[in-house]
């Protein structure tokens, strides 16, 4: 393939001193160079190698796919497939995806680019986009990725998207785990599935009762919670005690009104913070609530309780 079958693409002409760039970089070796446009999006990427022709070849090698919604719905679209189909089959380590169109074509698409990468022992995927019903069955069973990070953008005021994920879940090296605004129907068998995890964050994606949630998350180390219903006494107290390595735990704009004993024990705890935009941290039932935390490794506690203008 051609790269002049993307200019159709072009944002806006590429603007060089030539000569500069062929004295300081034209004798780089490929590796290097494709190491340098994995900093980049892919579209840049491409136009970077228009300059020079022994650089043509090179973005087909990038070991970094990122594509960020810039063009018109068609040329989106085409242009990741015209990539994914060009790639000349080397390892992927980073594929990143964001757009903000919902249509049948991208849910195949969608489908199409994560076997790809899971074929090419990607570790990190980083989708933000209107997340359809499922994702492909490929993205669960991945044994090379290490980083996922899900923001679903549909319905950005309501509740979180929840769909089905598939009934067999493997992710053996996973250790992060970001979700946005994105739910599971069976969260306990995707944590259980990840036993190494180390980093959970959790942005208003939890509908449900947080007691067995965390019953396999013995690696975790750090935890973010964010607008996170907290559901009785039990599910706070489950939930950190089945967390013996944790040490670094982050409440924002949480929920208690239904707590009335509110226990973290972590004995490896080093850093502690509640995060509030108003006065709603204190709010807890109106029966007294008993404050109880136990965390003799802990360095540095921190309360922020600010408002919103």
């Amino acid at each position: 393939m051609n790269p002049s079958m993307f200019d159709g693409y072009t944002r806006q002409n590429p603007s060089s001193d030539k000569e500069t760039m062929h004295d300081r970089i034209s004798d780089f070796h490929i590796a290097i160079l494709s190491h340098i446009l994995s900093y980049i999006p892919t579209l840049d990427a491409v136009h970077t190698c228009v300059l020079s022709k022994g650089w043509r070849n090179i973005w087909r090698s990038v070991p970094s796919l990122s594509f960020d919604q810039y063009l018109t719905k068609k040329d989106f679209l085409e242009f990741i497939d015209n990539v994914i189909s060009s790639h000349d089959g080397s390892t992927i380590d980073k594929f990143h995806l964001s757009t903000l169109y919902s249509t049948d074509s991208l849910t195949n698409l969608i489908g199409k680019c994560i076997d790809f990468v899971v074929r090419r022992n990607v570790q990190f995927i980083d989708l933000k986009l209107p997340l359809c019903d499922s994702l492909p069955p490929s993205i669960f069973t991945c044994e090379s990725l290490k980083h996922l990070k899900l923001f679903s953008t549909s319905n950005i005021f309501g509740p979180a998207r929840r769909f089905q994920q598939p009934y067999w879940i493997y992710l053996p090296k996973l250790e992060t785990l970001h979700l946005i605004r994105v739910g599971f129907y069976d969260v306990e068998s995707l944590i259980s599935s990840c036993p190494i995890l180390e980093n959970l964050i959790l942005v208003t994606c939890m509908d449900s009762d947080l007691r067995n949630f965390m019953l396999s998350a013995l690696c975790l180390k750090t935890l973010y919670l964010e607008n996170v219903a907290f559901s009785d006494d039990q599910s706070i107290e489950s939930l950190f005690s089945s967390c013996l390595l944790l040490e670094a735990l982050i409440l924002k704009n949480c929920s208690y009104s239904k707590v009335k004993k509110f226990t973290i024990s972590a004995p490896r705890l080093k850093d502690l913070s509640f995060q509030h935009s108003n006065d709603k941290i204190l709010e807890f039932p109106q029966e007294a609530a008993v404050i109880t935390i136990s965390a003799p490794a802990l360095t540095s506690f921190q309360l922020f309780v600010y408002s919103l203008p």
